[in-house]
């Protein structure tokens, strides 16, 4: 065989391929680890920064410095941290934990403030030491480079013996049925070859491929000319379909709405009819008094209010008709009001609704829409704490941040999970785990065409340890 041969071609070609990947995945991968790397050192830094505001503050409070550099001591065997800080407001050091004298140019440092009861008490500075992570992704690199070596030098063996045996025997065969119709002009001869594998199936495909290439075209002029009416067709089902979706997700919400109501008009209802039906038998007993009558009519113009506001309330969220411009608004304060809207209902459930929302949110997009979609994430897990009565501690935990490219909103409750068999489903139209009288099964579908039409982010669902968690990521404007 010569040097020129087409295994030798195709055994180069595998390795330049191979060696390009490496030479272009290597800095791919060297970026994505010190990302990785970077994010859980960001990561580290938040839970640490939440950890020493909430162990160290009281005892800074009481002056106990003896159990603060405790507590920053045992928070400094972290090898990613060169050391710890604990100064008051006026700069006076009230503890100090050092795990590394390294002050080069890998150390990175993270200050923040410590609050007791509102009232800023004292500062700590955190100094991390960037070294650990240089030494992973250089180790990462050597790693890479040794397996690549070994699977390119596997590989270039297993090639060249599997080209040689099973594609150039074969292709010398071709060709010389090919070169033998050429020289007898018979260009309507079928190639044919006495083998089982796959150039024995190539030969027959080329020769049906022939015949149906003729046969076809009269087919594809006919199918070139209704297709334009076809995807038409398709596109109206497609929006009908979609519109009856809305349409039902209309309805669900709707019922959400007047079942929230009924719960928050339960309370008042019941204290203007006990007041009302206590003037009643006073007056028929004759001892209503003036004084009495002024304070039970007070009861009820009180109560009556606090009707009124219900239904302004959720005037303001469900019933106002939509604005279809997009506008700029804080995610906390949307979010917050969720209380007025749930609260009757998760006291009488007794479930605790958690909030940790980042103040300085801002999106672009449908404020009623996307509190929709939260509304109904929060009255899922209230739905999944039917039926649980093992579950004491009941918790709906709703969460805000951002990193420079998303903003992230994150509902999670202990209820349980979802099933594995239904968790690749809940996104679906139509689907749903509910008997027939309970829902349509719309809500999680209109949440995801919400949330990824409208503003263009994703909605994701997985299982925690205790329960379902629900991630949604929007692009920052």
């Amino acid at each position: 065989m010569t040097k020129y041969s087409l295994s030798n071609k195709l055994l180069l070609i595998l390795f330049i391929a191979m060696t390009i990947v490496f030479a272009l995945r290597a800095p791919v991968n060297y970026y994505i680890a010190k990302n990785n790397y970077t994010k859980e050192l960001e990561l580290k830094t938040q839970l640490l920064k939440q950890r020493l505001t909430l162990a160290v503050s009281s005892p800074i409070w009481n002056l106990y410095y003896d159990v603060v550099e405790d507590i920053i001591k045992i928070e400094v065997q972290d090898p990613y941290i060169a050391s710890i800080t604990v100064n008051d407001i006026d700069g006076m050091l009230i503890a100090k934990a050092v795990y590394s004298d390294n002050t080069g140019l890998n150390i990175h440092k993270e200050s923040f403030e410590v609050n007791f009861m509102n009232e800023h008490i004292a500062n700590i500075e955190i100094l991390y030491d960037k070294h650990e992570i240089e030494l992973k992704l250089i180790d990462n690199l050597i790693n890479q480079f040794i397996q690549f070596t070994i699977v390119l030098i596997f590989v270039s063996i297993v090639f060249k013996i599997a080209i040689d045996r099973f594609v150039i025997n074969n292709l010398k065969k071709l060709k010389r049925m090919i070169a033998n119709a050429r020289k007898t002009k018979k260009y309507d001869t079928a190639i044919e070859l006495n083998t089982n594998d796959e150039f024995k199936i190539l030969a027959d495909e080329f020769n049906e491929m022939q015949q149906a290439v003729l046969n076809s075209i009269g087919d594809l002029e006919k199918l070139n000319s209704q297709l334009e009416i076809r995807i038409q067709e398709e596109v109206d089902k497609n929006s009908k379909k979609e519109k009856e979706l809305y349409d039902k997700a209309k309805f669900v919400q709707m019922g959400e709405m007047l079942s929230n109501i009924a719960h928050h008009w339960r309370q008042p209802l019941s204290a203007i009819s006990t007041t009302a039906s206590s003037i009643r038998i006073q007056k028929q007993f004759g001892s209503l008094k003036d004084d009495e009558l002024l304070n039970s009519l007070d009861v009820i113009m009180s109560q009556t209010q606090k009707l009124s506001s219900t239904i302004d309330d959720f005037r303001k969220f469900f019933i106002e008709e939509h604005k279809e411009n997009k506008i700029y608004f804080n995610l906390k304060e949307t979010i917050e009001k969720l209380e007025s809207i749930i609260s009757v209902l998760l006291i009488e459930k007794s479930i605790d609704l958690l909030l940790t929302l980042e103040d300085d949110i801002i999106i672009y997009g449908y404020q009623n829409e996307l509190f929709q979609v939260i509304l109904n994430l929060v009255n899922n897990s209230i739905e999944a704490f039917e039926d649980k009565k093992n579950i004491f501690n009941k918790e709906i935990h709703i969460s805000s941040f951002k990193d420079s490219n998303n903003i992230y909103i994150v509902t999670e409750d202990n209820a349980g999970g979802i099933q594995d068999e239904y968790i690749e489903k809940i996104f679906d139209p139509y689907f749903t785990t509910k008997h027939k009288k309970q829902g349509v099964g719309v809500s999680l579908y209109m949440c995801k065409e919400i949330v990824y039409k409208h503003h263009n982010g994703e909605i994701k669902v997985t299982n925690t340890k205790n329960g379902a968690k629900f991630t949604i990521n929007i692009p920052t404007i």
